[in-house]
Parts: C-alpha cells; structure tokens; sequence
C-alpha cells in the first residue's frame, strides 16, 4: 500500500493536469452503462472523482484491472449504494407519514400500534432474547400501510406501492419479524350487558404485528409528540 501511494504522489503533476479529461470520459462512460436509471446526482458524481482517478493514473501505475473491468465494478457498487440510500429516504418517508398521522390524531396507541419492555421475544423471523429490557414497537400494519398511502398521496409525498413498502420494512435491520396473535382495541367500544345493564366496554382485535426496536428508529409516537 505505501508503494503504490508512493507511486501516486509522484505522478501528482501529471494527475492534476489530466483529471478532468478523464473526468469527462468517465461520465460519458457511465452515463452509457445506466441508460435510463434514476441515480442521486450526489452519488453519480461522488463515484465519478472515484473513476475517475483511477482512469487518469491507469497508465502511469499498475493498477489490478483495466479502466474497462474496474467501470463494471465500480457501476455495480454505484447501482447499490444508490438502491440502499433509496430505501432509507423512502422508509424515511415512511416512518415520518407515521408521526404526522399520530400528531393530527389519525392513528392512536393501542388501536394502530403498542409498546412493549421485553427481553426476549419470537416472530417468523426466529429468536431474540436481550440482557436488558429492550423497548420495541408493534405495528398494526394492516391499518397503518393504508393511511399511509392515503397520506402521503395528499402530502404529495413518493408513495410506494404496498409490496415494495413491505419489502423495504422487512429488510430493515431496526426489525424483528411479524409477531402473531398481538391484540390491538378496536375503535369502537362494543355494548355488553351487565346485571341487566347496558354497559359499553373496549373491544379487541387480535391479529399479527410488525415489530420494530423503537429507539433504533428515532421516531416520536408517545403521547407527549
């Protein structure tokens, strides 16, 4: 490694004169290769100074792959990091719809999402046991994914379709599985009789949930938001 940043310093001169030809090639190059793909013009940029480097010192160094082989390379790599800081911004998006909902009283604790202090739970995704108790947050996706479509649809926001969404969440490493068999009230209180009275009393639903670590989501739905 100090042999080759070595090599690198010496060739400083003829890298300052020649980077922004090779800038220029590299963005002719990769723009080729995306074609139609809709890449952050942060990230397309970062990754051509990359390239870039690499084709302007290719002939003044050895270097382990041709510019050809490296661009592959260096293109699957930009795809990846463009496709994870998608999914971020959008879950993003996600969890923000969330705290809007439960400020302008729209979804409610206990009916569309609850707390709990374990330390060990089960879901379809396997085991978890912790040595603290940890905070985690159970999502009745099956109402909050719709109003969230709603929402974010009114709010102009990009609203993913409900598959996508799902698959952004499930593969978020802040969650835990689906937890089956989690009772969440109903909004509507259910008449029951007692001692020939007419008493109304919360009603539940029983259903599966998603579940999150809370605090990893940096999110506010307490009831002091």
């Amino acid at each position: 490694m100090t042999h080759i940043t070595e090599q690198i310093l010496s060739e400083r001169a003829y890298f300052k004169e020649h980077f922004d030809e090779s800038y220029t090639t590299v963005m002719t190059d990769l723009n080729k290769m995306l074609g139609q793909a809709i890449i952050e013009d942060r990230i397309f940029k970062n990754w051509c100074m990359i390239i870039a480097s690499y084709h302007t010192i290719q002939s003044k160094i050895e270097l382990p792959y041709k510019y050809s082989d490296s661009l592959k390379i260096f293109y699957h790599l930009l795809i990846q990091q463009n496709s994870e800081t998608k999914k971020g911004n959008e879950i993003s998006i996600f969890w923000g719809i969330v705290e809007y909902l439960l400020r302008d009283g729209l979804i409610q604790e206990d009916i569309d999402f609850k707390f709990d202090f374990i330390t060990k739970i089960e879901t379809d995704k396997g085991s978890f046991e912790w040595n603290q108790p940890k905070e985690l947050i159970y999502i009745n996706h099956a109402r909050i994914i719709p109003l969230y479509r709603k929402q974010g649809y009114q709010m102009k926001e990009n609203v993913l379709p409900v598959k996508t969404l799902e698959y952004y969440l499930m593969n978020d490493k802040r969650y835990f599985g689906r937890k089956a068999s989690v009772r969440f009230k109903n909004n509507a209180l259910k008449d029951t009789t007692e001692m020939g009275a007419t008493v109304q009393k919360p009603s539940y639903t029983v259903t599966k949930a998603m579940v999150f670590d809370y605090r990893a989501l940096d999110i506010n739905l307490t009831s002091e938001l």
